[in-house]
């Protein structure tokens, strides 16, 4: 490893490029949310053919849903244990031009009402957006130790300022007019160009921070060691079922709200956005004040349990009265309740 530390100018650089990385990582996941109703469930020939069957529309719109979760499991083990062998700037880039590559050919994939090339290039970028942990990895590496926790931190402020921003790219740059092949594939565009610039920008300022002390093969079965441990360690198996049933339970509501507001209220494209810019709002709010504020004065088992309590009341509430004042509400209290018993969780496999 190489020391940066006393360079604060190259210092800074880096660490500005590398927020920015991670910050895309985080746009990605939400910027297309708004726009899949229109490409999957209306009836208008984007992505599934003119009167195809109401549920095949309904599946493919889970298929592209799940494609981007199941890259981005492999992709996140897979280009961390890279990153230990060839070095975390070479993985960064790699990451980044097939960001940039799976934009452009998600937008080609819908010119050409290509469904199965759009489902494989989901995947892909799923797959290279495993650059996060990376990203988190090399600010670590550049980082003395009484400016760890404060960059850790900037890490959450990058996410959730882009958390925030993807929805929002999507809501200002489709057109009204979503009947349009134009209107759908510009936020790809633009996403793809931004991804472009950080690429460059790596390129330029970022400087190897991990020297790989000697070649070695990877090993795909190690890459998944330190998640197979949750269901072989004693001490953390249950803990680990708790943290898996929450985030499906926070899949199943986060991936399914687009199609309800489009179905339930007839949101545009751009309405969803909107909608999912509060979400974004929640995520920020969590972890930028409340989280840090609970997590010094309660412990993170008490913190847990109330706070799954009270998104399960919510998500409760939203099922058996579908109002749609309640749905903009509620998303926000579920984001925010979400993360801290996210971090909450967290807290006790780390305890445990």
């Amino acid at each position: 490893m190489q020391d940066f530390t006393q360079n604060n100018t190259t210092h800074r650089k880096m660490l500005w490029a590398l927020m920015f990385t991670i910050g895309l990582d985080s746009m990605g996941f939400l910027l297309v949310f708004p726009l899949f109703p229109a490409l999957f469930i209306e009836d208008n020939g984007f992505l599934v053919s003119v009167g195809a069957s109401q549920s095949w529309h309904y599946f493919c719109y889970a298929l592209s849903m799940a494609a981007w979760a199941i890259g981005n499991f492999f992709g996140t083990a897979f280009l961390g244990e890279l990153s230990y062998k060839i070095g975390r700037k070479k993985v960064l880039l790699l990451g980044l031009l097939m960001v940039f590559l799976t934009y452009f050919f998600q937008a080609f994939s819908i010119y050409i009402h290509g469904l199965i090339l759009f489902m494989v290039v989901r995947f892909l970028q799923g797959f290279f957006g495993g650059n996060y942990d990376v990203a988190q990895a090399a600010i670590a590496d550049i980082s003395l130790p009484k400016q760890k926790a404060r960059n850790m931190s900037l890490i959450a402020l990058a996410s959730s300022i882009c958390i925030i921003f993807g929805p929002i790219l999507a809501a200002l740059t489709v057109s009204s007019q979503t009947n349009t092949i134009h209107s759908i594939v510009l936020p790809f565009f633009i996403a793809a160009a931004i991804a472009f610039i950080n690429l460059i920008w790596i390129a330029i300022v970022y400087q190897e921070t991990y020297i790989p002390k000697r070649k070695s093969p990877i090993r795909l079965l190690k890459v998944f060691s330190a998640f197979l441990f949750i269901f072989k360690d004693r001490r953390v198996r249950l803990l680990g079922a708790v943290y898996f049933l929450l985030l499906i339970g926070w899949g199943l509501y986060v991936q399914q709200s687009p199609l309800i507001v489009e179905k339930l209220y007839h949101f545009s494209p751009r309405m969803i956005g909107y909608f999912f810019f509060v979400l974004g709002i929640g995520f920020t709010a969590a972890m930028l004040f409340l989280q840090p504020m609970l997590t010094k004065h309660y412990r993170a088992r008490n913190i847990y349990i109330v706070t799954t309590l009270i998104v399960a009341m919510v998500v409760f509430i939203l099922g058996f009265f579908p109002f749609v004042s309640f749905e903009w509400i509620g998303i926000f209290f579920v984001a925010i309740f979400f993360v801290i018993a996210y971090g909450g969780i967290l807290s006790m496999v780390s305890d445990a």
